[in-house]
């Protein structure tokens, strides 16, 4: 489930044209290795194609412009990642999207939702040129596996409701993805450096 950023409604249909963007935290390189093998591990195990089509994330938000905004786009994100601070991700075992899709959980929600209230700002400016508004991820979290048929999530579901998956990162970064269409893959957009902080540790 996912929640709008703003309230205000869609004033227009996404065109063929637009680009959909995509805001994210990428793990560290070990934690990226934990998860490629959880995939490879679902995969070989149900033969279900990984949910995982580019580097292991965690969705912040998602929305849709055309190019000739991405500058401002660009613009208003450094100004807020510039005043925000790194931070320290617990990921703690595995959870499920009813019949759909199987995940690792992420502990703490907080800074997650403060990041996301941060970007109201990105928000306006795209509802304002016409398009709807943002969404983020209700509950952050790392896929394994989604668009599972429900004979493939019965079974994958007992089988991981009892494995456990314990690891933890360094928010240090969050990058912004694009693509036309579906058929295509994200690609970098811009890395955007948050602020050090000493307390973070993975």
């Amino acid at each position: 489930m996912q929640t709008q950023l703003s309230a205000k409604q869609p004033s227009r249909f996404v065109v063929e044209d637009d680009y959909e963007y995509i805001l994210v935290v990428q793990p560290s390189d070990d934690v990226c290795t934990q998860v490629a093998d959880e995939v490879e591990r679902f995969y070989n195990t149900y033969q279900h194609k990984a949910a995982l089509q580019l580097q292991p994330h965690i969705k912040l938000m998602r929305f849709f412009a055309k190019q000739d905004m991405e500058d401002t786009i660009i613009r208003y994100t450094h100004r807020i990642t510039s005043t925000r601070q790194s931070f320290t991700v617990m990921l703690n075992n595995y959870s499920a999207t009813p019949g759909t899709a199987i995940f690792i959980r992420v502990q703490q929600h907080g800074p997650f939702k403060q990041l996301a209230d941060a970007f109201r700002a990105v928000d306006e400016y795209i509802q304002g040129s016409g398009y709807p508004a943002a969404t983020r991820a209700d509950k952050p979290h790392i896929n394994i596996a989604k668009k599972l048929q429900q004979r493939i999530f019965n079974e994958a579901i007992f089988d991981y409701s009892q494995r456990i998956f314990n690891a933890s990162f360094v928010v240090r970064e969050l990058v912004l993805l694009k693509r036309r269409n579906h058929f295509e893959p994200f690609k970098m957009v811009n890395v955007f450096r948050l602020q050090d902080n000493e307390g973070a540790r993975a």
